[in-house]
């Protein structure tokens, strides 16, 4: 073999190194898992889009702002806390199916009983009385009670992205997953899930462009109808991917290799109270919960401002969706762009190095956006 044959296997190595760094068997575990992590990203975003459009339109990007703060972190408080109440009494697949059956049945609830309903179940005549009373800077709380059925609807679609994308399948993806596949596996993961996300938008706008003929409330009625629709079937499907990988592959896998690779000992189930007190002494986790209340600052900062030009420009539900629609296609599209590079970094510069780009970059860009 001649020196300009190595050096071609040699690129084309690091190629596949970059685009595809899966190889042979790896791929029973690694496929069903990206398609899973799909599904839900893909849920996520047709619910994030749905919920914009149906608080925005209805109440303004103001109250987004009173929604995160009084209902959505409570609510994730809670949630967590039932959580971790279910893992000990339940096992870790039951607990899956409860948590995905719960959510995917609020939102079929929520488009086939709640909204028509809305007119009936809305406190209006309560909502003006405190509208009266209270400062006109409590208008977004006030709206967060008056429509009380879409804050909830607002807040489910967040614990989606928090308890489901975030919690729920990482554990499981750690728990089947050698820590030495894991910058391999991980990014990789986010690139497969969001080729299908950017597929969510065309959905959502083919949904949002249907009836035009009809009268606005009945016409978003119908969207709701199909968008939920689509929520209720992608989430029995993530249950089915979820049950497949636990049938019949977790069972043919090493267990071995995950983590330390010793046998685990049995741990002591901690109680609520138990918990709360070792998070309150953990450095660790009180420096994560700094991270993540500063990422929640920042978004609330962007978020408020730049959905309140959008509603400017696109005043009905419906054409905010379908606004939003094309926005989630555009972002899929450059994420995946992005989650190459950043994969390629991390394996290069290591977890830290490649970490502190976020800030970073919302830093810089904020500036810009906040100076124009």
């Amino acid at each position: 073999m001649t020196q300009s044959d190595n050096t071609s296997e040699a690129k084309v190595g690091r190629l596949r190194e970059f685009f595809w760094p899966i190889y042979g068997s790896e791929h029973k575990v690694f496929l069903p898992m990206s398609a899973m992590i799909a599904l839900i990203l893909f849920n996520y975003t047709i619910a994030r889009n749905t919920k914009d459009a149906l608080v925005i339109s209805n109440s303004g990007a103001e109250t987004l702002v009173f929604l995160k703060t009084w209902v959505v972190l409570p609510s994730a408080f809670v949630f967590f806390l039932v959580y971790t109440e279910l893992n000990n009494i339940m096992s870790k697949s039951s607990v899956f199916y409860t948590v995905i059956g719960g959510f995917i049945s609020f939102f079929a609830l929520f488009a086939w009983v709640l909204y028509p309903n809305r007119e009936l179940i809305h406190p209006t005549a309560s909502a003006n009385w405190l509208n009266s009373v209270l400062p006109q800077g409590f208008s977004g709380l006030v709206a967060v009670y008056r429509y009380w059925s879409f804050s909830m609807f607002y807040t489910m679609s967040e614990l989606w992205g928090s308890a489901v994308a975030a919690l729920m399948f990482w554990q499981f993806a750690n728990s089947i997953t050698p820590v030495k596949n894991a910058k391999r596996f991980y990014a990789h993961f986010y690139i497969v899930a969001n080729i299908l996300v950017t597929f969510s938008g065309p959905v959502a706008i083919y949904f949002s462009k249907m009836n035009p003929h009809l009268p606005q409330d009945e016409r978003w009625g119908i969207t709701l109808h199909y968008l939920c629709g689509t929520l209720f079937i992608v989430g029995l499907l993530v249950m089915l991917l979820y049950y497949y990988t636990n049938r019949f592959i977790v069972p043919s896998l090493d267990l071995s290799e995950v983590g330390t690779g010793k046998p685990k000992k049995k741990k002591h189930k901690l109680s609520v109270g138990e918990s709360i007190a070792f998070l309150m002494r953990s450095k660790y986790l009180g420096l994560l919960a700094i991270l993540v209340a500063s990422y929640g600052v920042s978004i609330n900062l962007f978020e408020t401002q730049w959905k309140h030009q959008a509603k400017l420009q696109y005043p009905t539900a419906n054409e905010f969706s379908a606004f939003y629609g094309m926005y989630t296609t555009l972002l899929g599209i450059f994420t995946i762009v992005v989650l190459f590079v950043g994969s390629a970094m991390t394996r290069k510069l290591g977890w830290k190095k490649s970490a502190l780009a976020t800030p970073l970059t919302i830093g810089v860009i904020g500036f810009i956006f906040f100076v124009c």
